[in-house]
């Protein structure tokens, strides 16, 4: 199942989705709330469900005085109220920080004694800070050294979970496939793109929902399993212009037919010997460029 994009509010599909703030976004939609700089999803900061660039998000939660928000009346160093505030905070909720600087100046100013004599200023009473404490993930190092640098996905190990058509079918285990034709019109279900290419029409079109379930896909370790319904865009390499377009226009009802996990579309072109098993991964896998299977 597609999910919605939180900047523009539309379907984010697998083939431009960016993980951040554990949210699905378009790259294009992925911008400081800010300033709208273009934002990396490896160094994001993030408030109240916003993302920011770190000069914006300085600017929104730092504190007065220390160069980050809006400068004021008053700072650390001294000023009309001689409090340190945040840009974001009313002065009775000053941090411990804050707080320390402005009654140790107070008290200072007000005993000539305790100004000669810093020991005797009283020690500020702490209390919890306003600024957000970033949020550091790691794993435990046992896992990060097991966890591999390279390799090829393995097929899954543990019993995969099934996704049911509207038809009837399940799609369980790598490799599973059920084949409609140009009308979503179900014409058969199998296993293996060998059983595939057999009922595939040289003249025609269709699409077939194919099932991947894949271990360590994108060195994501061999105990994460990948479960991924893709939709195959088949067009028989004899098929006429007129029926190239009506397979166009046909695709996204077939998008949204697929049984979740769905995870994008691959264009075959062929039913020849390119169209593998191993193929049809390779074109869907992250980072794989080309999403086309021809002869």
């Amino acid at each position: 199942m597609s999910t919605k994009c939180p900047n523009c509010g539309k379907t984010v599909y697998f083939a431009e989705e960016v993980r951040a703030i554990g949210l699905s976004w378009h790259a294009r939609c992925l911008k400081c709330s800010q300033c709208n700089k273009a934002l990396d999803a490896g160094n994001i900061n993030d408030r109240n469900g916003k993302v920011y660039c770190k000069p914006c998000y300085s600017s929104v939660a730092g504190l007065k005085g220390f160069g980050h928000g809006v400068a004021s009346e008053s700072s650390v160093s001294g000023g009309a109220s001689g409090k340190a505030t945040y840009a974001n905070a009313p002065i009775e909720h000053e941090s411990a920080l804050a707080k320390g600087y402005s009654d140790g100046f107070a008290d200072l100013g007000s005993n000539e004694q305790a100004a000669r004599n810093p020991s005797s200023v009283p020690a500020p009473q702490l209390d919890q800070p306003l600024l957000p404490v970033p949020r550091i993930h790691s794993q435990p190092q046992t896992q990060q050294q097991q966890r591999p640098q390279q390799g090829a996905p393995q097929p899954a190990t543990q019993a995969p979970s099934a996704s049911t058509g509207e038809e009837g079918y399940s799609l369980v285990n790598d490799g599973d496939w059920v084949y409609f034709d140009i009308n979503l019109a179900m014409k058969g279900k199998g296993h293996g793109a060998a059983a595939l290419k057999a009922i595939l029409p040289p003249a025609d079109c269709g699409f077939a929902f194919w099932r991947i379930v894949r271990a360590n896909v994108g060195n994501s370790g061999p105990d994460v399993i990948t479960e991924a319904n893709v939709v195959l865009q088949y067009k028989g390499p004899q098929t006429n212009a007129i029926k190239k377009v009506k397979s166009n226009t046909a695709l996204d009802a077939a998008q949204k037919k697929c049984p979740a996990p769905y995870k994008g579309f691959i264009e075959v072109l062929t039913n020849g010997q390119n169209l593998t098993d191993e193929n049809i991964f390779d074109r869907w896998k992250p980072g794989s460029g080309s999403k086309v299977i021809d002869a």
